[in-house]
């Protein structure tokens, strides 16, 4: 239906555009047709934008994701990391505490015999 209405609108502008003597004023409705032409064919036109918009993000969403190469930390990195046996005086949610009660990777909590990654 869109590509009708496109067909449409320009041919009922230039069919507009081929009777130059109604211009003058012999057929009042000239001018009324006239702004109907023109904006029928900016509408269909924006339209047929949208829907090339619309097909290329449909298009952009299907394919699949092209995984990075490499993801992960630099070698080495978890080595460089500051290692701590678990404290509860130094773990935990009060005020003064240096360190959360729980890891913020899993949320799981420290326990006694825990080797705890500093981040």
């Amino acid at each position: 239906p869109l590509y009708i209405f496109v067909i449409g609108s320009i041919l009922f502008w230039f069919h507009l555009m081929q009777a130059p003597e109604c211009d003058d004023g012999i057929l009042p409705a000239y001018r009324i047709f006239r702004f109907f032409a023109i904006y029928s064919c900016l509408v269909s036109v924006l339209c047929m934008f949208f829907v090339y918009w619309h097909n290329k993000l449909l298009v952009d969403a299907s394919r699949p994701m092209r995984p990075s190469e490499d993801r992960g930390a630099p070698p080495g990195t978890l080595e460089k990391m500051q290692t701590r046996a678990y404290d509860e005086a130094v773990f935990g949610d009060e005020e003064g505490k240096l360190y959360p009660a729980e890891c913020a990777i899993c949320l799981g909590t420290w326990e006694e015999d825990d080797v705890i990654k500093v981040t």
